[in-house]
């Protein structure tokens, strides 16, 4: 018997004579640490010996419970029938339990499915996309922890809509007219349905930036705003932009989009910056 390492932890010979002819058993009097261990049998006569196939298995390395999975997404309004269920990931678990309901029917879940760690964790999050092919409705979902030790907390649920029509349209509002600086406050009108705003910015020849931001994290009431995360390049300059609101499958209306025109102090503030 072999651990993890290569190291041999265990070895043993035995008379066939005392053990079963039909299966043999043994219980060495052996106390392994937690960790990976592989191992495998010889037969041997006068005549010559031969090595079985290695098979391997696992002690729990746990002394602990897992901890409660906190949920990240989906939520709110989303536009995918098979969204992708994201959470925190939690020190000592080895496996992750799903759990989606109806909000309608929670004593008849539509999904109760359990996957190894190392299937859904990156880094310090999991992720898995199940096929559950959503109808319109409310939804709530959960995550139960394990390890050898045995079962964790479930999670505290999380709810999402799955609505089967795209988000509404925004409208851009700032800024526009001219401008004095640099890196101005783009504000624009939020949209129901939205969980992502796509802003294009260009000039009267080429698309300088394109980014996307979270729809939870720039909203505020009726209005979102960002800022850019460049400066604007030139000075006494003519800008396009335009906004497009988007759901979690990338579903939109058509951008709509506003001009604005970058003034000669512009030069100034950039050179003091620099």
């Amino acid at each position: 018997m072999k651990e993890d390492g290569g190291d041999v932890v265990f070895r043993q010979w035995y008379n066939a004579s005392d053990l079963s002819s039909t299966q043999c058993s043994v219980a060495p009097q052996l106390v392994l640490n937690g960790g990976d261990y592989a191992w495998r049998v010889q037969s041997w006569s006068c005549s010559g010996y031969k090595w079985s196939e290695e098979m391997q298995f696992s002690v729990c390395k746990s002394t602990a419970y897992p901890g409660k999975a906190a949920l990240v997404s989906p939520r709110d309004v989303i536009g995918s029938k098979n969204p992708t269920f994201v959470w925190k990931s939690v020190a000592g678990c080895t496996q992750y339990c799903l759990k989606v309901a109806s909000a309608n029917d929670l004593s008849h879940p539509l999904l109760e499915d359990c996957y190894d760690a190392e299937e859904v964790s990156s880094g310090d999050l999991c992720s898995i996309t199940p096929d559950l092919n959503l109808a319109a409705g409310t939804y709530r979902w959960w995550i139960q922890t394990r390890n050898c030790k045995g079962n964790g907390p479930w999670s505290n649920f999380l709810s999402f809509k799955y609505q089967n029509r795209p988000p509404g349209i925004c409208t851009p509002l700032l800024p526009n007219g001219l401008l004095s600086t640099s890196k101005p406050r783009f504000v624009w009108t939020a949209a129901s349905g939205a969980t992502q705003y796509h802003l294009q910015l260009d000039n009267r020849t080429t698309t300088i930036l394109e980014d996307w931001y979270d729809a939870a994290e720039v909203t505020s009431g009726s209005r979102c705003s960002a800022f850019l995360p460049i400066a604007l390049p030139d000075d006494d300059a003519l800008y396009f932009w335009r906004i497009r609101a988007e759901d979690d499958a990338g579903n939109g209306p058509g951008a709509t989009s506003r001009a604005f025109r970058s003034s000669a102090p512009l030069k100034r503030e950039m050179r003091i910056a620099r």
